[in-house]
């Protein structure tokens, strides 16, 4: 059973670590704020922090809140500790390019990164993205 550090290290990979959720969070929240003070009676302003609340929810929706980059980091940390390394094989299992697009397969990307950055392994990650098609940077 996983403790408590290791979920709330989960649950930041999830909503902070996948920066796609994170702007869909940031933007629904502020929206949501914003419309919460005195300032926001204008039908602008409304329709504006409507859209951008709604654009945030379909982000966070379209990644799964981040699960799958928690999924993913935990694969990859799981798989450094076993070969230490990464090779074709996994790049190829994890980064499948039949199925990812130029804007699909981020999640799974950037699960790898994070786990490859707190490995101290950051520069191997430059053989992920030279095999992916996805256009999305991960930092």
């Amino acid at each position: 059973m996983e403790n408590l550090k290791d979920k709330l290290k989960n649950l930041g990979v999830s909503l902070i670590g996948n920066r796609v959720t994170a702007l869909g969070i940031g933007m629904s929240l502020g929206s949501i704020g914003y419309l919460l003070t005195p300032d926001s009676e204008s039908h602008l302003t409304q329709g504006i922090c409507s859209l951008s609340y709604t654009l945030g929810t379909i982000l966070c929706f379209e990644t799964f809140f981040g699960s799958r980059t928690a999924y993913f980091y935990n694969f990859t940390k799981k798989h450094i500790a076993n070969k230490g390394r990464i090779d074709e094989r996994f790049v190829e299992r994890v980064l499948n390019p039949k199925e990812c697009g130029r804007l699909y397969g981020y999640c799974e990307q950037q699960g790898v990164y994070l786990a490859l950055r707190d490995a101290g392994m950051k520069e191997d990650f430059k053989f992920v993205k030279e095999r992916s098609r996805n256009i999305i940077p991960n930092f």
